[in-house]
């Protein structure tokens, strides 16, 4: 795990660019193009603060008042909207999730930490993450990074997968994009694979039954700073997946249990900048 966060923290701090846009991030392009289609982000960069006051009241899924969304406090409210997408696999729906919050912290304080591992890890030490520095396929620039990591998911789904994983920081705003590595979807050591998970007679949670490759899911954070708001950061999560049919029985849990999750997730991950 510190050699991961040597890793990141020697990349965003090394690989500095002054566009805007982050055409620098060639996988944040690619995610914002093609079959994937990522949206486009909420916080455009070089906004002033009225400005950036106008895309939160516009934020979707906000049911909180403005102000409430702007407090730099543990317990602020998020802005979290799903969607279902067209797929021509009906038992492989393809889900995405846009979530929006503020919080405590500046783009130099992201780039002396894992921001990544934070974020899964705020609240639960539940996810494991392997950096991959020898692997075939591991990438070689600064800028870049892959990761083994392994996930459990609302204790019924144990998601493993290699993410391929770029950012780029600018004075305005810092983006960390991310995607799962076809090439590791059959992998011996590092697959790209999903497996039911069950409580034993001891209340574990253990995986069960065989094992099944999966392959998507892409993912970029972006973080802008608050124009006018000294150490706070507008922080936005857009990501796209699959959710196999065999994940929760076809039951829609997701969409009614993550908003909690998060909530508790975000709450840990403002406590972790505030310190």
């Amino acid at each position: 795990m510190r050699r991961w966060i040597v890793l990141v923290s020697a990349a965003l701090v090394a690989f500095t660019l002054t566009a805007a846009d982050h055409t620098g991030n060639l996988l944040y392009q690619q995610l914002r193009s093609g079959s994937t289609s990522l949206p486009a982000p909420y916080m455009a960069d070089g906004l002033s603060a009225e400005q950036q006051r106008s895309v939160i009241e516009k934020l979707p899924g906000r049911n909180q008042e403005v102000d409430e969304m702007l407090r730099l406090s543990p317990v602020a409210p998020l802005a979290v909207k799903f969607n279902d997408l067209s797929t021509k696999n009906p038992s492989e729906p393809i889900r995405s999730i846009d979530l929006a919050f503020v919080t405590p912290g500046s783009l130099e304080k992201l780039a002396r930490t894992d921001v990544l591992d934070r974020l899964l890890n705020s609240g639960r030490n539940d996810a494991s993450i392997k950096p991959l520095t020898n692997a075939p396929q591991a990438v070689k620039d600064a800028h870049e990074a892959q990761a083994h990591v392994s996930l459990p998911i609302m204790d019924r789904v144990l998601l493993e997968g290699t993410i391929h994983t770029m950012w780029t920081k600018n004075a305005q705003s810092l983006v960390l994009a991310g995607r799962l590595d076809p090439h590791f979807t059959n992998d011996a050591q590092y697959p790209n694979r999903w497996q039911t998970l069950q409580r034993d007679a001891e209340g574990k949670v253990k995986p069960t039954g065989v094992p099944k490759p999966y392959e998507a899911a892409a993912f970029y954070f972006k973080f802008t700073p608050l124009a006018g708001v000294p150490d706070a950061l507008f922080v936005e999560w857009h990501l796209v997946f699959a959710e196999p049919a065999g994940w929760f029985d076809g039951a829609n849990l997701l969409r009614s249990k993550l908003p909690i999750v998060l909530q508790t997730k975000i709450r840990a991950f403002r406590r972790d900048m505030m310190r």
